[in-house]
C-alpha cells in the first residue's frame, strides 16, 4: 500500500505532459493521492464506483496502465464485505468462470487474488472453484488459510471428504510450497540486486557529491580571483577618475576667480559710470529745483500784488458802500428827526394844556427816540458787518 501510494504521488509531482494519453480516472486518482501525500497521509481505498471503473479497465486496458490499474486492484480495495470488495470479488469469479478476462489477470492469478480478501464475498467463488479441475488446487490452497469462511465451512468440509479433494490439497500445497521456495530465492536475488544497486548508487553519488563539491571550490577560487582583479581595476579607473576630477576642479576654480576678478572690475567700472552719472542729475535736478523755486517765487509775487491791488480796490469800494450807507443813516435820521419834531411839536401843542401831562410828553420822547437811533443803530451795524465779512472772504 506504501509503495502504491509513493509510485502514485511520484507520477502526481511529474509535469504535466507526463499525464498524457492516461485515462480520465488514474488522472483523477493521481491528484487525489498528491493532495493525500501533501498532508502526510495515505490515500482513501477505492470505492464501488472507483472499483468497477478499475475492473472495466482492466478488461481493455491502455498502453502503460494494465500494471498501475492492476495494483489498483490488489491493493486499494478493502477485504470483507464492502461494497467495492463485492465488485472486485464479482470480477474475479467472472475471470475464473471464463465470463470476464484481462490481459493481466489469469484464472490462476484471479484465484489468488480471490484469496487475499480475508472472507466475505470470495468464500462462495472459491467454494465453487473447488469442483474445477484446473482452478480446484490454487482454491483449496487459498482457503486453507481463510478463517472467516462462516457457514461455508460445512461445504467445505464436505469436499474435503472426498479422495479426490484430498489429493487436490495436498498437490496444491506440494505447489504452494515450492511457489513459497521459488518466491523466497526470487527475493532474496531480487534484494541483493537492489542492495548492489543501492551501494552502487551511493557510491556514484558520493563520487558525484565529491566531484561537485571539487568543481564547485575551484570555480569559486576562479569566481573570487575575477572579483579580486575586477576590484582592483575599478579601484585605478575610479583614482583615475578621481586625479582627472580633481584636476578639472582646480582648473574650473581658477577660471572662475579670474571670472570673478574680472565681473569685479567691470562692476567697479560700471558703479564709478553711475556714480558719475547721478551726480550729473542731482546737479541738474538741483538747478531744476532752482528754477522751479524762483518761478514758483515770482508767481507768488505776482499772485500777492494781484490781490494787494484787488483788496484795495474790494476795501475801497466797501468803505465808499460803507459811507453811503452811513450818509443815508443820517439823512434817513435826519427825516425821522425832523418827522418827530413836527409831530413831538404838534403833540406839545396839544398837551401844554395839560400840565399833568408834562412828565409824559418828556418820557414819550425820549422813548420814541431810544427806538428811532435802535433801529439805525442796528440798520447801520448790519451793513458794516456784511462788508467786514466780504472783505475778509476776500482777503
Amino acid at each position: 500500500m506504501i509503495r502504491l501510494a509513493s509510485s502514485v504521488a511520484t507520477r502526481a509531482r511529474s509535469t504535466g505532459s507526463a499525464l498524457r494519453g492516461v485515462s480520465t480516472f488514474l488522472q483523477r486518482y493521481s491528484e487525489h493521492v498528491a493532495e493525500r501525500a501533501a498532508l502526510g497521509i495515505v490515500p482513501k481505498p477505492l470505492d464501488a464506483a472507483q472499483a468497477a471503473e478499475v475492473v472495466q479497465l482492466l478488461e481493455k486496458p491502455a498502453e502503460g496502465e494494465a500494471e498501475q490499474l492492476l495494483e489498483l486492484l490488489e491493493q486499494r480495495v478493502p477485504p470483507g464485505v464492502d461494497e467495492a470488495a463485492y465488485v472486485k470479488a464479482g470480477f474475479l469469479a467472472a475471470v475464473t468462470r471464463g465470463d470476464a478476462a484481462s490481459p493481466v489477470v489469469t484464472k490462476q492469478h484471479a484465484v489468488r487474488l480471490l484469496g487475499t480478501m480475508a472472507g466475505g464475498y470470495n468464500i462462495e467463488p472459491l467454494v465453487k472453484l473447488l469442483d474445477d479441475d484446473e482452478l480446484a488446487a490454487e482454491a483449496a490452497t487459498q482457503l486453507s488459510h481463510t478463517i472467516l469462511v462462516f457457514d461455508a465451512f460445512y461445504d467445505v468440509e464436505a469436499k474435503a471428504t472426498e479422495t479426490r479433494l484430498t489429493e487436490k490439497m495436498d498437490a496444491a500445497e506440494a505447489d504452494r510450497l515450492e511457489r513459497e521456495v521459488a518466491s523466497a530465492e526470487a527475493l532474496e536475488t531480487r534484494f541483493t540486486t537492489l542492495e548492489t544497486e543501492r551501494v552502487a548508487r551511493e557510491e556514484a553519488a558520493e563520487a558525484a557529491r565529491i566531484e561537485r563539491e571539487e568543481a564547485s571550490a575551484k570555480a569559486l577560487a576562479e569566481r573570487e580571483a575575477a572579483a579580486k582583479a575586477e576590484a582592483e581595476a575599478r579601484e585605478t579607473a575610479l583614482e583615475a577618475r578621481f586625479q582627472k576630477l580633481d584636476d578639472e576642479r582646480v582648473a574650473s576654480e581658477a577660471a572662475a576667480a579670474t571670472a570673478a576678478k574680472e565681473r569685479e572690475a567691470a562692476l567697479e567700472e560700471r558703479f564709478a559710470t553711475l556714480d558719475a552719472e547721478r551726480l550729473e542729475r542731482e546737479v541738474a535736478l538741483e538747478e531744476r529745483f532752482q528754477k522751479l523755486d524762483a518761478e514758483r517765487i515770482e508767481r507768488e509775487k505776482t499772485a500777492a500784488a494781484e490781490l494787494k491791488q484787488r483788496f484795495e480796490e474790494i476795501s475801497a469800494d466797501i468803505d465808499a458802500k460803507s459811507k453811503a450807507a452811513e450818509d443815508a443813516a443820517v439823512a434817513r435820521a435826519a427825516e425821522i428827526e425832523a418827522a418827530l419834531t413836527g409831530a413831538l411839536t404838534e403833540q406839545e401843542a396839544n398837551w401844554t394844556k395839560r400840565a399833568d401831562f408834562g412828565d409824559s410828553i418828556s418820557t414819550a420822547q425820549q422813548s420814541l427816540l431810544d427806538q428811532v437811533l435802535a433801529v439805525l443803530a442796528r440798520d447801520t451795524a448790519a451793513e458794516v458787518k456784511a462788508m467786514r465779512d466780504a472783505r475778509a472772504a476776500i482777503g
